[in-house]
């Protein structure tokens, strides 16, 4: 949330150095990597090594942010995950038991959290961000596509050729290895969750990432393409990608099908900002405003901006939006037009964060960004 995912533009948001060309990154590899620090090494070292001290973690490479309860919590490049308990003016460095990017962070309360990142990695926190396990790594999630595959029972009408579609796919999974990154993670409830990301990459669990279940074959993506960012309305679960895909589940996500989305560009952002609305926004300014109860869409217009890397609600059925530019932009539900800030972080922002003392924490290219501006 890999090398180059939106490579050279950051032109598809939050996210990672992809080892292939999936089309979410940042604005180079340069960019993403803190101007030229990349440093390859071994497959099996990043997933066995942990993740380094850095002197200043605040100034590094950042690409998300979330909060536990009043702690914030943000992940980057090589493994860094940093905390802080004073809304973003201080941070320090936590131990992380792997030094691959890790691209998205996600809080359901106070202690329990998830990140995940490059080479399939999942990572879990059951103590506020303090220390992480390693729940499942990309070969262990290509082996477990592979197996469900094999023991699927075919129904008495079923297509033998997609079903020999899904066997080659997850075959494929295993002998690329661990190259596939997931870019966004999603819990209902402390128990149940989502990771999605590059090739229609998607995994299930039901008891707090003890155990991850292949969920590929649940979601309308035949074509594989890549899964950017999800989240909950109500009772139907969304997910977003790259060509205008749009996915909802109301069964609780079991089955994801296919909706209509009013512009056929990748959207890399989501944010829910009422039980039965959200913003919805990616690539060349494109932002609208769905209510799920009415089904109906409202572009939202501003005069000038890039594509719209980030998200995050505000009060009032607002949001605030980020660039790729570093631009902030706020939602204006009535009149559904977007006003820019006069504070903005002016370097690239992979996300951002309304704080619980009514701030914005932006990250991104040259780490934390503080707002204090309250919204």
């Amino acid at each position: 949330m890999p090398i180059s995912a939106q490579m050279c533009t950051w032109q598809t948001a939050h996210a990672m150095v992809v080892k292939k060309n999936v089309g979410r990154a940042v604005a180079c590899v340069g960019l993403l990597c803190g101007s030229g620090q990349l440093v390859a090494a071994p497959v099996a070292a990043e997933l066995e090594r942990p993740a380094i001290v850095v002197a200043h973690p605040e100034r590094a490479v950042l690409l998300d942010i979330a909060a536990a309860d009043k702690r914030l919590v943000s992940v980057g490049e090589r493994g860094l995950i940093i905390v802080s308990d004073d809304f973003g003016l201080t941070w320090r460095q936590v131990a992380t038991p792997v030094s691959v990017s890790l691209t998205a962070v996600h809080f359901v309360n106070a202690r329990s959290g998830w990140a995940v990142g490059h080479q399939g990695v999942i990572l879990h926190s059951a103590d506020g961000g303090e220390h992480w396990q390693l729940q499942l790594d990309g070969n262990k999630a290509a082996q477990l596509a592979l197996v469900a595959v094999q023991a699927q029972k075919l129904p008495p009408n079923s297509n033998p050729l997609e079903h020999e579609r899904q066997l080659n796919d997850a075959k494929r999974l295993v002998e690329d290895g661990v190259d596939k990154p997931f870019f966004d993670i999603h819990f209902q409830n402390d128990r149940t969750g989502w990771a999605i990301g590059a090739y229609g990459l998607c995994f299930h669990t039901i008891d707090a990432g003890e155990t991850w279940q292949p969920w590929m074959q649940h979601l309308a993506n035949p074509d594989g393409l890549h899964l950017y960012a999800m989240t909950g309305l109500s009772q139907t679960l969304y997910v977003a990608g790259e060509r205008g895909l749009l996915l909802s589940s109301s069964d609780g996500g079991i089955s994801f099908h296919a909706v209509h989305a009013p512009y056929q560009g990748s959207f890399f952002t989501l944010t829910r900002i009422s039980p039965h609305q959200l913003i919805l926004a990616g690539m060349d300014g494109h932002a609208y405003r769905f209510d799920d109860s009415g089904k109906s869409w409202h572009a939202l217009i501003n005069s000038d901006s890039g594509s719209w890397m980030a998200s995050t609600p505000l009060s009032g059925n607002r949001a605030l939006l980020a660039d790729q530019f570093g631009q902030l932009m706020v939602s204006q539900p009535q009149a559904n037009t977007l006003v820019r800030l006069d504070s903005t972080p002016g370097v690239p922002v992979a996300a951002v964060l309304h704080t619980g003392d009514g701030n914005v924490v932006a990250v991104g290219l040259r780490g934390i960004s503080r707002i204090p501006r309250r919204l």
